[in-house]
C-alpha cells in the first residue's frame, strides 16, 4: 500500500480511505490522490462523514511543506488548502462530538479545530480569471474589478503582488482588509507586441488566513485584426474536448475540479456541470449518441452520463485499471488505459477488460497511446508515442476486433490526431493513407495541437512557429497540403502546456497528444481549447472579406437619426462581419465577430455584429461631430459622419399588447402593462417610459456594463415631459438599473388631464425631442 499509513472510513464503512486510495465497501477504487510521494511514514487522513469531508495531507513530495486538503468524499476534488504547522504522520482520530481531530505529527500531536474551520479566518478571490480584451479599436486602459472576500464574512487582511518587473497592470491597493474591490487597470498598450493573450498571475496572501489562496489569473488579449475567434473565458485546467453530434452542445473537462463542463454551442453560455471521477482526462459518446463517457485517471471507474437528462448513470468498471481515452466504433468501443493494454468495452454491461491479443498483435499497447474514430464510425486510429499507429476495422457480423494494420515509419508521434475519413489519418505533421503509410509531411515548423472534419477535408490548430500565438488551416485532402492558414484570437493548448501541473491543485495529464479542436455537427463554427479557456472560431474563418462601409446610423429605440451619447445605436452598410454573432455577457465586448467601431477613436460596446448590421452603445464621453470607423479583417470603413447630441431621447417601439407590436414602450405602473387604447392611463396614475438617447448620468455609468442600483444613474440634463401640453411630475429620470443604455423616466399625469383618443406625450431634452400618442380617459 503505497503511504501514507493511515485508514478513515465513514459512518457505515460504505468508503474507506486507505493509504492513499479511497475504495467503496467492495474495494473498488473510486478515486486515488494523484501521484503521492508513498512514504508510509509522511502525511495521514481523516474521514469526517457529519461534514461529508476528508481530511488529508497526502504529500506529493517528500520536501512539500504541510499542507491540510479538505475533500469531498466521492472523487477527491480539493475543495480547500489549510496552512499547517507540521506534518501528519499516521493515524487520526475525531473527539466525541466531531468538533476537534487529533492526528500523529512529526513533532506530537497535531490538534485541528475542525469545527471551527468555516468560521476561521480565509481569504479568498471571488474571480478566478479576470479577461482583459484588446483590440484594433481599444487600445485605452481597461478596467476591471477584484473581489477579495473572507467567506465567513469577516475582516482579515491581504496583500496582493505581481510577478517583478510587471509593467502595464495597477492595482488599486496592494493590501486591505477583506471584503475589498480592488480595481484592476492594465494598459493594452504594454502588451501590445504579444499578439494574443498575455497571463499575469496576481497571488494573495495573508497573516492571519488559514487557508492558501488560489492565485488569480489576468488574461489580457491584445489581437490584431487579421486575428480571428472569440474568447470564452473558461478557469481551470481543460485538457479535452468534444462536440455531441447531435445536440447543440460542447463538452469539456475541467480537470483540476474533476468535472465536465457543457456549453450551448449556439449562445456559448455553460448549461450544466457534470461531476466526473478523480483527473478526468477523455471523452467518448456512444454509437447510438445516448451517453458520454469520462475517462478518470485515478478512478477504476469510468463516469457515464445520460445526454437526455445530463445526469449520471452505472459507471464502467475496470478491475484493476483506469481507463483514459476511447474511441466508438461500429459493433467496438475501445479504450487506452493506464496500465498497459487496449481495453474493449461491454457497455451493456458496464465492464471493460483487454483482449488478450489485437488480432495477430500483442495487446501490449502503452498508457501514453491515443484513439480516434474516423467519421463514418468503420474505422480506428490508434496512435503511440513511439511511432506506431495501427487500424480497427468494423465487421459487424464477422471476425471481431478486427485490427488489420499496424506499423512504424516514423520515429516519433506526438501532439494533434485524428481520423478525417476511412482514408487519411494525420497524427502531429504527419498524414497517413488508408494503409497507414506516411504520405505527406503538414508543415513541420508548427506544433499541432487539435484536428477535426470540416467540408470533406480536415481542419487543424496550431501554435508556435512564424504563426505566433496559433493559426488555424485547412487540411486539402486530395492535394496533401495545407491552406488558407488563418492567425487565431490567440494561442492554442499543446502537449507542453496541457503537461505543466496546476499551481495549488492535483492532478495533471501526462498524454503526449493532444484533443484540442471540436467541429459543431452542422460545421458552423469550431471550439478550440485555448490560453484563456475556450476559442470559437466561424466555419468560414478564411474566406475573403470586403472592406466594410457604413451607409446609415440610426437610434436602436424608434430608428430616428438623432443619437446621444450614452445611447443605443444601429449601423447599417455592407461588409461589416464575415458572420453574425452576439455577445452572451457583461461588459460588453468591443470586439465582436472580429469586429470593431470607434467614434472619434473611442470604441463602441458591441451587442451584435452582421454582415449588414452593428447593434452598440454609443460612449458617455463623446458628442458632437464624431466621425465613425468599423474595423474588420477584410479592412477599415471610410469614416462616416456622425453628430452626437448631449440628448436626443427616443422611446422604444418594442411594446406588445395581445396581436398588436410595435407599441411604444410606456407603461401603467397601476398594471405594470403597455398603454394601449384597452388600456388607457387615468389622470393622477403613475407611467413609466422606456427609452434611450438621455445623456450622461451622475454618478457616471459604466460604458457597455449594468447601470448601478445604488446609487441610481440620473441623467444630468433633465428632460421635460408633457401630456397634452401639460407638464408631467417626473419622479426618476435615468439609466435602468441593471440595463445597458436603457433610460426610464418616472412620471405622474396630472390629476385634470383630460380625455383623448390619442394624446401627445412629449418628451423635450435641449433641442431634441419626440412624441408618441396615449390614450387617457377620466373614470
Amino acid at each position: 500500500m503505497a503511504g501514507p499509513g493511515s485508514i478513515s472510513a465513514n459512518e457505515d464503512g460504505s468508503k474507506l480511505v486507505a493509504g492513499s486510495i479511497l475504495t467503496d465497501q467492495k474495494l473498488r477504487v473510486l478515486a486515488e490522490f494523484p501521484y503521492p510521494a508513498g512514504d508510509l511514514r509522511v502525511g495521514g487522513h481523516a474521514f469526517d462523514y457529519v461534514r461529508d469531508v476528508i481530511y488529508s495531507q497526502v504529500p506529493v513530495a517528500a520536501t512539500e511543506p504541510p499542507v491540510l486538503h479538505l475533500l469531498d468524499t466521492d472523487n477527491l476534488t480539493v475543495r480547500e488548502r489549510i496552512q499547517l504547522r507540521q506534518m501528519m504522520s499516521g493515524r487520526s482520530i475525531f473527539s466525541s462530538d466531531k468538533s476537534t481531530l487529533y492526528a500523529l505529527s512529526d513533532n506530537g500531536i497535531l490538534i485541528l479545530p475542525v469545527g471551527r474551520l468555516a468560521i476561521e479566518p480565509r481569504v479568498i478571490a471571488r474571480q478566478p480569471d479576470l479577461l482583459f480584451l484588446g483590440d484594433a479599436c481599444n487600445r485605452g486602459v481597461i478596467t476591471q474589478f477584484l473581489e477579495i472576500v473572507d467567506p465567513a464574512g469577516g475582516n482579515v487582511d491581504f496583500t496582493l503582488s505581481l510577478p517583478a518587473n510587471t509593467s502595464g497592470v495597477r492595482l488599486s491597493a496592494a493590501s486591505g482588509s477583506t471584503p475589498a474591490l480592488i480595481r484592476v487597470d492594465v494598459d493594452p498598450t504594454a502588451f501590445q507586441n504579444a499578439k494574443g493573450t498575455t497571463t499575469v498571475s496576481i497571488t494573495i496572501e495573508s497573516s492571519r488566513a488559514i487557508n492558501i489562496p488560489d492565485p488569480v489569473r489576468l488574461l489580457i488579449n491584445t489581437r490584431d485584426v487579421n486575428q480571428r475567434g472569440r474568447i470564452v473565458n473558461v478557469a481551470g485546467k481543460i485538457v479535452d474536448i468534444l462536440a455531441d453530434p447531435v445536440r447543440s452542445r460542447i463538452y469539456v473537462v475541467r480537470q483540476n475540479k474533476n468535472q465536465v463542463l457543457v456549453f450551448d454551442s449556439v449562445s456559448l453560455r455553460q448549461v450544466a456541470s457534470l461531476r466526473t471521477g478523480n483527473t478526468p482526462i477523455g471523452l467518448g459518446i456512444t454509437e447510438d449518441r445516448r451517453y458520454l463517457m469520462v475517462g478518470n485517471d485515478h478512478s477504476q471507474y469510468t463516469s457515464v452520463f445520460d445526454l437526455e437528462t445530463l445526469q449520471p448513470v452505472d459507471p464502467i468498471w475496470t478491475p484493476g485499471n483506469y481507463l483514459r481515452t476511447f474511441a466508438i466504433g461500429r459493433g467496438g468501443i475501445w479504450a487506452t488505459a493506464r496500465l498497459p493494454a487496449l481495453f474493449k468495452i461491454d457497455f451493456p454491461n458496464r465492464v471493460a477488460t483487454p483482449p488478450p491479443s489485437l488480432g495477430i498483435y500483442r495487446n501490449d499497447v502503452p498508457s501514453t497511446a491515443a484513439l480516434s474514430t474516423a467519421p463514418s464510425l468503420n474505422y480506428i486510429l490508434l496512435a503511440i508515442p513511439d511511432g506506431t499507429v495501427a487500424l480497427w476495422e468494423s465487421a459487424p457480423g464477422l471476425q471481431p476486433d478486427r485490427w488489420v494494420v499496424s506499423r512504424k515509419d516514423v520515429p516519433g508521434l506526438s501532439g494533434a490526431f485524428a481520423a478525417l475519413s476511412d482514408n487519411d489519418f494525420s497524427v502531429g505533421t504527419n498524414l497517413f493513407d488508408e494503409s497507414l503509410y506516411p504520405v505527406a509531411s503538414l508543415s513541420s515548423n508548427v506544433v499541432p495541437s487539435g484536428l477535426g472534419v470540416l467540408s470533406n477535408g480536415g481542419v487543424r490548430v496550431s501554435s508556435g512557429g512564424a504563426f505566433s500565438p496559433g493559426v488555424l488551416e485547412r487540411i486539402d485532402l486530395v492535394n496533401r497540403r495545407m491552406a488558407n492558414g488563418t492567425l487565431t484570437v490567440e494561442a492554442p493548448h499543446t502537449a507542453a502546456t496541457l503537461l505543466t501541473p496546476n499551481i495549488g491543485q492535483i492532478g495533471q495529464t501526462i498524454l503526449p497528444f493532444t484533443r484540442t479542436l471540436a467541429v459543431t455537427p452542422d460545421e458552423s463554427s469550431m471550439f478550440v481549447i485555448s490560453q484563456s479557456g475556450l476559442s470559437v472560431m466561424q466555419s468560414n474563418f478564411d474566406a475573403t472579406m470586403v472592406n466594410p462601409v457604413i451607409s446609415s446610423v440610426v437610434n436602436s429605440a424608434d430608428g430616428g437619426p438623432l443619437v446621444a451619447s450614452g445611447g443605443l445605436i444601429t449601423i447599417s452598410g455592407g461588409g461589416l462581419a464575415l458572420s453574425s454573432a452576439s455577445a452572451n455577457a457583461l461588459p460588453l465586448p468591443s470586439t465582436l465577430g472580429e469586429v470593431c467601431v470607434t467614434v472619434s477613436n473611442a470604441a463602441l460596446p458591441l451587442f451584435r455584429v452582421s454582415p449588414t448590421t452593428i447593434a452598440a452603445q454609443l460612449p458617455f464621453t463623446v458628442s458632437g461631430a464624431s466621425p465613425m470607423v468599423v474595423r474588420t479583417a477584410g479592412g477599415i470603413s471610410p469614416p462616416f459622419p456622425l453628430n452626437i447630441a448631449a440628448g436626443a431621447p427616443a422611446i422604444f417601439r418594442s411594446g406588445t399588447a395581445g396581436d398588436q407590436t410595435g407599441l411604444p414602450v410606456v407603461i401603467r405602473q397601476k398594471n405594470n402593462e403597455i398603454l394601449n387604447f384597452t388600456n388607457p392611463v387615468h389622470p393622477g396614475e403613475g407611467i413609466t417610459i422606456f427609452l434611450t438617447g438621455l445623456g450622461r448620468t451622475s454618478p457616471e455609468a459604466p460604458l457597455g456594463d449594468a447601470a448601478p442600483s445604488n446609487p441610481l444613474a440620473i441623467v444630468t440634463l433633465f428632460p421635460q415631459v408633457t401630456l397634452g401640453g401639460a407638464p408631467l411630475q417626473i419622479d426618476f429620470a435615468g439609466l435602468t438599473p441593471g440595463q445597458v443604455g436603457v433610460y426610464q423616466i418616472n412620471a405622474t399625469v396630472p390629476a385634470g388631464a383630460a380625455d383623448a383618443a390619442q394624446a401627445p406625450l412629449a418628451i423635450r431634452q435641449g433641442n431634441n425631442s419626440t412624441t408618441v400618442p396615449v390614450r387617457v380617459v377620466t373614470p
